[in-house]
């Protein structure tokens, strides 16, 4: 079990309370508890959660050949098994188990996250056989005690989020032997070891030996904080101070070219205004027939209209030819009016009607009213121009 291997309290606890077995009707009866998340039939599941069962053995999984997620965590488990079947597994989480060995992951090729924190690992192995593992989660263990051994296989892996806080991690070594061999690597966690404490400037030193990092412990990482470690371990301190003096200048700089452009847009945007105008009162077009602002579909609504204009007056024109001057419009009853044409073939019936008719009634007779020619001038009066010139500012405001 391994140089560093001792009887841990976790182990004779989960010796002691980790007496249950996870038997298919468990893993039955586990799916059939929440019928939102689980299919009965085992094979269809890409999900599955076993976790606060004290259970001792991970095992009886191999119908479970679709499941992709397997949430394993706050068992009793001493070792990675079972797991044969699984291939088509990408997340595994077996925090809060008493697993002392990485092993069992043989047959997990399309692994991509992997979290064995809280346990009680001594040493990062097994991984030769994970291309695709991305995350690894191993805090809260022990390893580091034997050195950079411990860790060494990190650096053949493409891991790009690693989290070995909380472990006993203390050899200098490790920094130039392990973590700078890793180009993947951008998020690490290192917190609660002994590095911390045995480099002198850690921080600035992480970031100048390992180019990649963007996420150091607590915190980002940006560009100007690894220009000034790079300064630092170039000439110390005073370089370091030059070369913050330098960023500041150039944020200074930058400032003041994107207020000068911004300046100089306003400025030629202005002048373009200005141009436009001149252009404008100089142009041999207008509004309707400028080739810039109108396309053919436009120019052919409007000749549409204008034709329909020129239709709907020459209707009204002939209209108003059929009114003669001597038209009348007599009323006969309240609320009507009749037109009586006087002409000369009438007159010697209306001399006789007149003769026979009484006084009072000849009297009404002879007050005649004058036809409503005001309408008529105010539709003569009306022109297309304006509603054209409607249509026009409508077209504009589309284009």
């Amino acid at each position: 079990r391994g140089p560093c291997w001792s009887p841990h309290p976790l182990r004779v606890m989960a010796v002691q309370l980790g007496t249950s077995r996870l038997t298919p009707e468990r893993l039955k009866k586990i799916l059939a508890s929440d019928r939102r998340i689980y299919y009965r039939t085992p094979e269809l599941n890409e999900k599955l959660h076993i976790v606060h069962g004290g259970y001792s053995k991970l095992e009886h999984l191999e119908p479970f050949t679709g499941l992709k997620c397997l949430h394993a965590e706050n068992n009793s488990f001493d070792e990675i098994q079972g797991l044969d079947a699984c291939t088509e597994l990408r997340s595994l989480f077996l925090q809060d188990n008493c697993i002392s060995h990485m092993s069992g992951l043989e047959k997990l090729s399309n692994l991509m996250t992997l979290n064995l924190s809280s346990n009680l690992l001594c040493r990062v192995e097994g991984l030769a056989n994970l291309p695709a593992l991305e995350s690894l989660n191993v805090s809260k263990n022990r390893i580091g005690l034997e050195g950079v051994h411990d860790v060494v296989e990190l650096k053949t892996t493409g891991v790009r989020c690693l989290d070995l806080s909380s472990n006993r991690i203390g050899a200098v070594e490790v920094i130039d032997e392990v973590f700078s061999q890793m180009p993947a690597l951008r998020v690490l966690y290192l917190k609660e070891n002994p590095l911390g404490g045995a480099v002198s400037q850690y921080r600035k030193t992480m970031l100048h030996k390992v180019e990649g990092l963007k996420f150091l412990d607590d915190r980002p990482v940006d560009e100007q904080e690894r220009r000034c470690a790079r300064a630092f371990f170039r000439g110390g301190a005073a370089e370091e101070r030059e070369e913050r003096r330098r960023i500041k200048d150039e944020k200074e700089a930058e400032h003041t070219q994107r207020l000068a452009a911004a300046l100089g847009a306003n400025e030629e945007a202005k002048l373009r205004g200005r141009e436009k105008q001149a252009m404008l009162r100089e142009d041999r077009y207008d509004a309707l027939t400028d080739p810039t602002r109108w396309g053919d579909k436009n120019r052919e609504r409007v000749r549409r209209l204008e034709e329909d204009w020129a239709e709907l007056e020459e209707q009204r024109r002939v209209a108003r030819s059929k009114l003669k001057d001597d038209d009348y419009i007599l009323p006969v009853s309240e609320g009507t009016v009749s037109d009586v044409s006087v002409g000369a073939s009438d007159a010697s019936q209306d001399e006789e009607e007149d003769s026979s008719s009484s006084p009072a009634q000849q009297e009404e007779q002879c007050h005649f009213v004058p036809p409503q020619r005001s309408t008529v001038r105010a539709e003569q009066s009306r022109s297309p121009a304006p509603l054209i010139r409607v249509l026009v500012d409508d077209l504009d405001a589309m284009d």
